[in-house]
């Protein structure tokens, strides 16, 4: 994981002083960041809440936990943190015994930090196994997917998730180099896959897998 080693938070959140306009925390508030990432808007929630406040961080990512955790500790000791999904909150307020608090915040996709570390395979802009686990101690890799998976269970996914009209297509390609014997390990492995799945030359299928390759550089 790539981050600074001085006092600077390793990313600054885009929207950080319209968040902390809205939430307005206040000393003593109990606040909860529901995907607390890096810590970039809990530091300064952190800051406002005071040592009657309390800050409750929560993420499925442990390697970016032990992030937030070091930059969060640098200005004090009034928060708790946990490897967890945000849908556990419930169950969480209930062992902290905390019946009510005054801000909620849940900033939802994937971090910079997280695009950035090859090794988790987020991106394809450069090459790195096909992970794609928020939480890599438990789950199935998107390597093992790929190897398990029927040609229409993968065309659903890219589909209901991906929101991709040609899911079809490349769920075919991918079928098709599967049954080559060739095995799809790599993020820049699967990127060709999909491009040569959806260009026709003199369309503009091409500019379109090279757009959405660009946005995660």
């Amino acid at each position: 994981m790539i981050f600074s080693d001085d006092n600077r938070l390793p990313h600054k959140p885009v929207m950080l002083d319209e968040v902390i306009s809205f939430i307005k925390p206040g000393k003593g508030d109990i606040i909860v960041d529901g995907t607390i990432g890096a810590g970039g808007h809990s530091c300064e929630i952190l800051k406002m809440i005071g040592p009657d406040g309390l800050l409750i961080g929560i993420d499925k990512d442990a390697e970016i936990l032990k992030i937030a955790g070091k930059y969060l500790s640098k200005i004090s000791d009034f928060y708790k943190l946990y490897q967890a999904d945000y849908v556990d909150l419930d169950y969480i307020l209930d062992k902290l015994e905390i019946s009510k608090v005054q801000g909620i915040l849940l900033d939802l996709g994937v971090s910079s930090l997280q695009l950035d570390s090859l090794e988790r395979g987020f991106s394809f802009s450069k090459e790195g196994p096909l992970d794609m686990r928020m939480d890599r101690t438990k789950g199935i890799t998107a390597e093992d997917l790929l190897k398990r998976l029927s040609e229409k269970e993968m065309a659903d996914i890219f589909w209901r998730y991906g929101e991709e009209g040609r899911s079809r297509r490349i769920a075919k390609a991918i079928i098709q180099e599967r049954r080559r014997g060739t095995e799809i390990k790599t993020t820049t492995h699967l990127a060709k896959i999909v491009e040569k799945a959806l260009y026709t030359p003199g369309k503009y299928q091409k500019k379109r897998i090279q757009k959405h390759l660009t946005i995660v550089k």
